[in-house]
């Protein structure tokens, strides 16, 4: 999946969160957000490097896909951050 995605140069994390047939939850992260501006951001959803938990819990997708959230901003440092980010176009790509 990719979506583009401006960025305001926080440094934070940009994530999505899927779950497959199983009901296990797949959050494959984007990049550190450390650019201001417009740039296509890429999310694997077939990467079973990215955390998972629930359902079969065997790190492995079972399509079909559904998402429980289009995108996540996530700080790297778990604290409180403040920033405008515009999202736009998300796009399923093979």
């Amino acid at each position: 999946m990719g979506m583009w995605v401006y960025g305001d140069g926080t440094g934070n994390v940009l994530r999505v969160r899927v779950a497959d047939a199983t009901g296990q939850t797949f959050q494959p992260s984007g990049e550190l957000m450390r650019w201001k501006g417009w740039r296509w951001i890429r999310f694997p959803l077939d990467d079973s490097r990215a955390g998972h938990w629930g359902g079969a819990n065997d790190g492995a997708v079972h399509f079909p896909l559904h998402f429980n959230s289009l995108l996540l901003i996530d700080s790297t440092d778990r604290k409180k951050t403040e920033g405008t980010v515009y999202v736009s176009s998300p796009t399923l790509v093979e």
